[in-house]
């Protein structure tokens, strides 16, 4: 009766490896000696296919690795030109801010204020005085 392998892939260090099917649901990592249980079994079947199968899951996961890195780096150099160029215009433009009134935010929405006039009342004792 041939052996039957499956490929995990460790929490830690995030690689795929082969491991032997056991009934104990718990394995060790090759790489960290992380312990875990199997969450999720990506393949099964002999040794040869599963090494086939760790080794392009592996590629695979370094390619992403890679591109994430390039990408990084390009926002990091796309950052730091505009950075120079931001430096390089010295002249500063301000933007001025629309007026609100002084009433507050309110005060487009009410109606326009009543001019107050003052009212002189005399006082008629006064002016009769001998």
């Amino acid at each position: 009766m041939p052996q039957e392998f499956q490929v995990l892939r460790c929490f830690k260090c995030e690689t795929f490896q082969v491991s032997q099917v056991k009934k104990a649901t718990k394995w060790m990592c090759k790489i960290c000696q992380e312990k875990q249980s199997t969450k999720q079994v990506y393949s099964r079947g002999s040794g040869a296919e599963c090494r086939k199968v760790v080794q392009e899951l592996n590629w695979k996961r370094m390619e992403l690795g890679t591109a994430r890195e390039e990408l990084l780096v390009d926002q990091e150099l796309v950052e730091s030109v505009q950075e120079e160029t931001v430096d390089d215009n010295y002249e500063i433009k301000t933007i001025e801010d629309p007026v609100l009134p002084t009433g507050g935010r309110w005060a487009a929405f009410l109606p326009p204020p009543v001019e107050k006039r003052e009212v002189v009342v005399e006082n008629r004792e006064t002016d009769q005085q001998p």
